[in-house]
């Protein structure tokens, strides 16, 4: 009986591990967001696919933090955004490019950490 409710919890863990979530800041350098300002949070759980700022996919779901973040709204606007920072959640790592189609110089972010940047696209292998 023990066995049956253990291994429910150990899948649970197993499939959490494996999303990511991603916050975009685009007015801010230090992921800290201004009491009026707002920020995007992207969350996906598929791994190695090239995801651009602003213009959704499939594999992601996008929501806006306005009001100090304090108010959320499913859904993002479908605009090219350009990051000024990035802060990591919830991945061991992603890869961040300055061109859309995670093209030009990659740089690694880690999770817990907050860039500074003007990111277009990204992935989190």
């Amino acid at each position: 009986m023990k066995l049956s409710i253990f291994v429910p919890l150990t899948i649970t863990l197993a499939s959490s591990a494996s999303a990511w979530i991603v916050n975009d800041y685009a007015k801010v350098t230090d992921c800290d967001v201004i009491p009026d300002g707002s920020f995007r949070s992207y969350e996906g759980s598929g791994r190695g696919t090239c995801h651009s700022f602003g213009s959704g996919d499939a594999t992601t779901t996008c929501s806006v933090h306005s009001n100090g973040g304090r108010d959320v709204t499913e859904g993002c606007p479908k605009d090219i955004s350009v990051s000024a920072s990035v802060l990591v959640r919830e991945a061991p790592n992603c890869i961040f490019y300055p061109e859309l189609g995670c093209q030009g110089s990659a740089k690694v972010i880690a999770s817990g950490t907050c860039v500074a940047g003007a990111f277009k696209s990204f992935n989190c292998p």
